[in-house]
């Protein structure tokens, strides 16, 4: 009966440690894969924004931080579609994407600064370094985002880029 008893209670401990260890992995791997996700998400949207710009030439945003929730768009009228203004914009060729990409909840942004145009996640996004975009990393006018990626600050554990830069006329 005392065997039994401890054989229970051994098995119990091994029961608990393996849910600690698994809920342990997954917490982990999750932040991984959001960061595995804004890699190819980043890479993706830099090609569909030069696209727009070869076709359409991109003039300008109107604010200094723009969410990309416009590519689902399939014709509008006017010169601009979003926060986003076009030289062109008959030769718009949306929709890109059949939802807006997001992580999170939140759309990723084009960011303005004094060097240039980047696609970053949105405010508020935590990456697996623990930091959150827009808080911990701060993307405003004077932010050298080219900068934050090469000291790895806007880089998965990998080594792929959370931030793009893109090119636009204007």
């Amino acid at each position: 009966m005392r065997k039994r008893r401890v054989y229970s209670i051994i098995f119990g401990g091994i029961i608990i440690v393996l849910a600690i260890l698994s809920i342990i992995m997954l917490r982990s791997r999750s932040k991984t894969i959001i960061d595995e996700i804004a890699a190819s998400d980043v890479a993706q949207l830099q090609v569909i924004f030069n696209d727009i710009n070869n076709s359409c030439q991109i003039l300008g945003f109107d604010k200094q931080k723009n969410s990309i929730d416009f590519l689902t768009v399939k014709s509008f009228v006017g010169s601009e579609v979003g926060s986003m203004n076009l030289a062109y914009p008959k030769h718009w060729q949306g929709p890109y994407v059949q939802d807006n990409p997001e992580i999170k909840g939140i759309y990723y942004q084009v960011v303005v600064t004094d060097h240039g145009y980047f696609i970053t996640p949105g405010d508020g996004v935590k990456l697996s370094n623990g930091k959150v975009i827009g808080t911990d990393i701060p993307l405003d006018k004077s932010a050298d985002i080219q900068n934050l990626v090469k000291m790895g600050e806007l880089k998965d554990e990998r080594g792929k880029e959370l931030a793009a830069a893109i090119n636009i006329h204007g």
